[in-house]
């Protein structure tokens, strides 16, 4: 009799060995969430309208509550918490002309509030504002510390609106060494010597709004336009006006180098004083130490030995009184083809012409020698 005894288990033991076996590990399970979902509005924070504005605030977490702070004057309003604000419970209708504006947060008990929303802002005006500001002071720009080399303030008065207040009201001031600022589609264009210095941002709280130019080169006529828009993007533009910086920087080691250059408000470092100096530009120097590696400039004159307290008191022969003595730390060099003049000055370190250089030195101390 033949035997089937070995083809059997074999089929058993390779019908075995092609089984799946199931896997006795899980895979984790999510934890769960802790903090509740930030509330969303319905509506993109800006939105205007001319009919009334419906707004919804959700959640993603199931069973959350939602309370909400909102103000209809255009004031930011306060932070909303778990237990204070209105409770929102159906949606939000703005019918009257406003400005509207609202912070929500979410809570549920036995987890952590959710953050405060951003503000959202909402206007309601039965017709879109289409009338731009009317700039103050009959649009008229003017100018403080007209002696400026390197800057000067810049002023003008605040503006109004018909329906934006005027603490809303933002501006944009554009500077050019082009007469090209004579309208708001000159002064929003680019190139030609345009620069934007402030941009669509709010002022001082004052009427009279300034501004402060700054590192500006001497003996150069600089253009300013100021613009202001409201908050439906109205524009007016005041009268383009100019200021030439003058001839003379003054420099003290206890100034700034964003400021004007002029005796009340002197520039601090010489490298910034000769980086805005054009040619027959004066340098005058108070008194103290400044440390710097200097290349002179064609036809700039640098003077050392005044006395901060008084401009008209200079002494460059009297370098050991700490009334006059102006020590520079660092080399100087005149480049090639420079005629520049430096005088009056305790240098420590070298100065150093290169061939076909024009130096003028006249009463200068200098520690490591000339070359």
């Amino acid at each position: 009799m033949r035997s089937f005894t070995i083809p059997f288990i074999i089929i058993f033991l390779f019908s075995l060995l092609s089984c799946t076996v199931p896997s006795d590990s899980n895979p984790e399970t999510p934890a769960e969430p802790t903090q509740v979902e930030a509330p969303e509005l319905s509506l993109p924070s800006g939105t205007t309208s001319a009919t009334a504005i419906t707004l919804e605030i959700t959640t993603a977490t199931p069973g959350a509550s939602i309370r909400y702070i909102l103000t209809d004057d255009n004031s930011e309003p306060a932070d909303p918490s778990n237990s204070s604000g209105e409770p929102y419970t159906a949606p939000l209708v703005f019918s009257t002309d406003n400005i509207y504006k609202i912070k929500a947060i979410a809570y549920k008990d036995g987890m952590t509030s959710s953050s405060v929303s951003p503000t959202y802002t909402y206007t309601k005006f039965t017709s879109i504002d289409t009338t731009a500001p009317i700039p103050g002071g009959s649009g008229i720009l003017t100018f403080t510390s007209t002696d400026g080399s390197t800057g000067v303030q810049l002023n003008w008065q605040e503006a109004t609106d018909n329906q934006s207040s005027p603490t809303n009201l933002k501006y944009k001031i554009v500077q050019s060494t082009v007469d090209n600022l004579n309208s708001i589609e000159e002064a929003e264009s680019t190139g030609d010597g345009r620069a934007v210095i402030f941009n669509w941002g709010i002022r001082n709280v004052e009427q009279t709004k300034f501004y402060l130019p700054y590192q500006l080169n001497t003996k150069t006529k600089y253009y300013y336009a100021v613009l202001v828009k409201d908050e439906a993007g109205n524009k007016a533009i005041y009268s383009p006006n100019n200021y030439t910086t003058t001839d003379t920087i003054y420099i003290s080691s206890s100034g700034s180098d964003y400021i004007f250059g002029n005796q009340a408000k002197p520039l601090k470092t010489l490298t910034m004083a000769l980086s805005l100096a054009s040619p027959g530009t004066i340098i005058k120097v108070a008194a103290g130490y400044y440390t710097a590696n200097l290349a002179m400039k064609s036809g700039v004159t640098l003077l050392g030995g005044y006395n901060l307290a008084d401009w008209n008191d200079r002494n460059y022969s009297d370098r050991e009184n700490p009334t006059y003595k102006t020590e520079i730390t660092g080399n100087v060099t005149f480049p090639v083809t420079v005629a520049a003049t430096l005088e009056g000055f305790y240098v420590n370190g070298k100065v150093s012409a290169e061939a076909l250089s024009v130096p003028i030195l006249r009463y200068d101390t200098i520690n490591s020698g000339y070359s």
